[in-house]
């Protein structure tokens, strides 16, 4: 049974045979709006930029409480879950930073972005949804 009045929303991610689940806090409706106006942007010349990876990553790093059924090697390489009570040493930020091409801080940051994204498009389904809706009235 799904139950709808809750304060915090899980979203299960399919990853291999598993599921990644991302618990969340309910996204007030400004801050979805925000977020879907937030995937494009007018350049110069009124140009389209393309924002969306981004807008996802911010969105969902906003809203994300906890992580469940993921583990992570430190930088000593020991294996460790990854949640939101995982403290990141310098080490750990520094070797993650160096493997990834870009700035880690926290354990949000570890989380693939292809997995941010599929809690995102959780978001952007429900909006399609409701215009599906719409369109037979």
């Amino acid at each position: 049974m799904v139950q709808i009045a809750t304060d915090n929303l899980r979203i299960p991610v399919p990853v291999g045979n598993e599921d990644v689940v991302f618990v969340c806090r309910r996204p007030r409706a400004k801050e979805i709006s925000n977020f879907l106006n937030n995937r494009w942007r007018r350049g110069p010349r009124g140009k389209i930029i393309d924002r969306l990876y981004d807008a996802r990553r911010e969105f969902v790093d906003s809203i994300l409480i906890d992580v469940e059924n993921v583990t992570w090697k430190t930088a000593a390489g020991e294996t460790a879950p990854l949640n939101a009570g995982t403290v990141l040493t310098e080490a750990d930020r520094q070797h993650w930073s160096e493997m990834l091409g870009e700035p880690v801080a926290s354990w949000k940051d570890l989380i693939p972005l292809n997995w941010k994204s599929a809690v995102a498009m959780h978001f952007e389904d429900a909006l399609n949804f409701s215009k599906e809706g719409e369109e037979g009235n």
